[in-house]
């Protein structure tokens, strides 16, 4: 038994294979530093995401609908989005919450940073934690969106999290981050 854990593989060529607005598909050939056992790994270059954890003075959580396409199905969440070149995290979560949902806050703040699916991205995500969020404009979506902006009391979140109203994965962690720093206060 290796007490040490796993090598580091090493990258031995890295191609494009192709490429699109939303992330690129690289093929990475990569070998075992100690046996040179050797293949090829599949690997999305996405670039890092936000999403916002965003309370009302109230004690509501600000949530989108939306429709995803990759399960073609409408799908609760909290909002976010790709965290543009150039821009940081807390940035970008204000940016992404003002456009999405018409909701400016303060102290912004980052919560966590995660890694979505390290078997096969590269990227960030970022929770943003935004209090005294209150509507302040109406909505700036791109061409293709389409989001309904709704708030709950954060104590009926969990609700929707049991019932499986809430089963956005990315979403599900933050807010698990969420209950954490609640529970710590």
């Amino acid at each position: 038994m290796n007490e040490l854990g796993p090598e580091k593989w090493q990258i031995i060529d890295d191609k494009l294979v192709f490429g699109c607005s939303v992330f690129n598909v690289g093929c990475e050939r990569c070998t075992h530093p100690k046996d040179g056992r050797s293949g090829e790994f599949f690997v999305l270059h996405c670039p890092d995401w936000v999403q916002v954890l965003a309370l009302t003075p109230d004690g509501n959580i600000v949530l989108i609908r939306q429709f995803r396409f990759g399960t073609k199905r409408i799908s609760l969440e909290i909002p976010g989005g790709v965290v543009e070149a150039g821009e940081g995290p807390v940035a970008a979560a204000e940016r992404e919450l003002l456009e999405e949902t018409g909701f400016r806050g303060e102290n912004a703040k980052v919560l966590t940073t995660i890694y979505p699916n390290p078997a096969i991205q590269d990227n960030k995500l970022y929770t943003v934690f935004i209090e005294n969020c209150r509507l302040v404009s109406e909505q700036a979506l791109d061409k293709l969106e389409e989001i309904t902006v709704l708030t709950i009391p954060v104590h009926r979140i969990w609700e929707r999290i049991r019932c499986g109203e809430i089963d956005h994965g990315v979403a599900l962690d933050a807010l698990l981050f969420l209950k954490l720093k609640l529970e710590d206060e």
